[in-house]
């Protein structure tokens, strides 16, 4: 006796129940041939035990292949992960399993192969709960290049008089991650204005020993010294401007007026005036406001300037000029992955989170969660990410949810290229191709006839979906009589299906047509609440003028629904709403030749 057993499903898990088996063998094979088999005496009247228990252990897992992208140094640790050509070492082909992780830089500084640790790692996907990650061979770091910040350093403009001592050479930087790394840049600004020529004078920077190598100075040509000629007095004029990322505090410019360390606004002879246009000493009354602009929200905001003198300074030159103001926008940290909130044969829809928006290829982004128009059984990467607003950039993405649309069942893939076709002294035999299948056996019998044991045709090619035979029971085939056709789906050496029975009559049968095609009344139904039913209508299309086979053989037609949650159909082609989604539903001649048509269900 031999007892054979098998698991419900595939899944994980212990004290699993086993359906047993039982069948008799025996028989001895000798010189003088095989002796009667004992177990053809016996039969199994009553098999007590049908069930036992056991076990599936996780299959265990490794991940490798992780990288990261190029930063530039923005002070933090954050990094972004690449899963591009991350591989899940020991994974089952074709499972939905996929897996999220953690990385950090260990260090916030520029440079390349900077160490990034990777941790919590997990695994995600519809087929997690059947894996676990070994404790050792998984990927806990890689190496990162990055880049040096630019900044831009700009020195302050001053002017002095002649004959006064040139004044201490200022400036601004923008583009700092911290202001106070301002120090750390070893800036070294330098003039060749002479004190005694009035003009204006070229002002250069250099970088002394031991500059912040997180940072690439650039500096500002644009701003120069002024040396302007006085009858003994020497007022002085510094302007700065803000440069620096939003903080939600306001910032303008800045105007000191002094002569010898006096304040010379202060004191009264001296004004300042702002506004957003060039200015002169004849307009800057009228067209200006002695009040200073500040600006909150990020943007580059010119601000020109007018200062003019009186009372003992009076002769003095007006001095004019313009400062930007600067206010980037600040950063925003990554988001974590999204989660699946539903999986559909051709849409995938994660859960939306306020002030979010999504992406299926991590560059086209939208506010809401829901991606339609996929294909069927295929992986796809979803995204979210903070989207880029008046004051803040647009974050890094998030971690990618890896998930696959769902498939059609491995039937009504098989179903929906079914054909059987007698034409000249063959039968063409057409299937559908089954993604999980790694062959099919394909059996031919006239009706009334039970089918051979032994197919008729066998391939072991996932892709081969067709057949022509010349012959039923090795025999010619009878033009008189009408065929039936199955065809299954095997994987390895197991059936995964069975397709559905199509018949084709022979063409010396006079007086009968087979189908070649079916006309519907629709493409398409939409149901509701208000409108829970719809009836398909069908029309078969034959190849000749005749009566098809009878009801004895099939009806003629069969319908079948792709997600019975969404939307039944009965054997008179009603379509019944069940609940919100979209399934197709299909229809089938006698010889076969499926229609697909979409079902809305709202």
């Amino acid at each position: 006796m031999v007892v054979t057993g098998a698991f419900a499903d595939k899944k994980a898990g212990t004290g699993k129940t086993v359906h047993l088996t039982a069948t008799l063998s025996g028989g001895v094979s000798g010189a003088s041939g095989t002796t009667p088999d004992p177990a053809d005496n016996y039969i199994i009247s009553d098999q007590s035990q049908t069930t036992a228990t056991a076990s599936i252990s996780r299959r265990k897992v490794t991940i490798s292949g992780i990288i990261v992208d190029p930063k530039e140094f923005d002070g933090t640790t954050d990094v972004t992960l690449n899963y591009d050509n991350a591989v899940i070492d020991g994974m089952v082909e074709n499972d939905d399993l996929s897996f999220t992780v953690d990385g950090k830089l260990d260090k916030p500084d520029a440079g390349s192969g900077q160490r990034v640790t990777l941790t919590n790692h997990q695994l995600t996907g519809g087929d997690a709960e059947n894996y676990e990650l070994s404790p050792d061979g998984n990927q806990t770091s890689a190496d990162i290049l990055v880049k040096p910040r630019d900044v831009l350093v700009t020195p302050d403009e001053i002017s002095s008089a002649v004959g006064a001592p040139l004044q201490a050479l200022t400036f601004t930087v923008s583009g700092l991650v911290d202001a106070s790394d301002k120090d750390s840049l070893k800036v070294k600004l330098s003039t060749a204005a002479d004190n005694q020529k009035p003009g204006k004078y070229a002002i250069t920077g250099t970088q002394g020993q031991g500059a912040n190598p997180n940072y690439k100075v650039r500096f500002n040509k644009d701003v120069s010294y002024t040396v302007y000629a006085s009858e003994g007095l020497s007022p002085q004029v510094v302007a700065s401007a803000y440069s620096g990322v939003y903080d939600q505090k306001a910032h303008g410019i800045s105007i000191k007026v002094t002569d010898n360390g006096v304040d010379l606004v202060k004191n009264g002879v001296a004004a300042v005036y702002y506004a957003d246009k060039a200015l002169t000493a004849s307009n800057c009354r009228s067209a200006g406001s002695t009040a200073a602009p500040a600006y909150t929200n990020a943007g580059a905001y010119p601000v020109y300037y007018c200062v003019i003198f009186s009372g003992e300074y009076a002769s003095a030159s007006a001095v004019t000029g313009c400062q930007s103001v600067t206010i980037e926008k600040a950063p925003q940290k990554a988001p974590k992955a999204p989660r699946l909130k539903a999986r559909k044969l051709e849409s995938l829809t994660v859960e939306a989170q306020k002030g979010l928006e999504y992406s299926i290829d991590g560059k086209t982004w939208q506010p809401g969660g829901s991606f339609k128009g996929l294909r069927r059984n295929r992986q796809y990467k979803i995204y979210a990410r903070v989207p880029e607003s008046e004051n803040y950039k647009a974050s890094p993405r998030s971690q990618p949810l890896a998930v696959k649309t769902k498939a059609l069942s491995s039937k009504l893939q098989l179903d929906r290229g079914m054909k059987n076709v007698q034409r000249g002294n063959q039968l063409d035999i057409c299937w559908g191709k089954v993604d999980d299948a790694t062959g099919y056996q394909v059996y031919v019998q006239y009706c009334g006839l039970k089918y051979n044991k032994k197919p008729d045709f066998v391939t072991d090619q996932q892709e081969v979906t067709s057949v022509t035979l010349t012959s039923v029971n090795h025999a010619a085939l009878k033009l008189n009589r009408c065929f039936r056709v199955k065809v299954v789906a095997m994987r390895g050496n197991k059936p995964l299906c069975t397709s559905i029975g199509v018949h084709a009559m022979g063409r010396a049968r006079k007086g009968f047509a087979n189908p070649v095609g079916i006309e519907l009344n629709k493409d398409a139904f939409t149901l509701s609440k208000k409108k829970k039913k719809a009836t398909l209508r069908a029309k078969v299309m034959l190849n000749r003028k005749g009566r098809q086979i009878s009801d004895e053989h099939t009806t003629e037609f069969r319908y079948a629904t792709s997600d019975n949650t969404v939307a039944t159909i009965n054997r008179n082609g009603v379509i019944t709403r069940k609940g919100g989604g979209e399934c197709f539903v299909f229809v089938y001649a006698r010889s076969g030749f499926a229609r697909m048509i979409r079902v809305t269900v709202k």
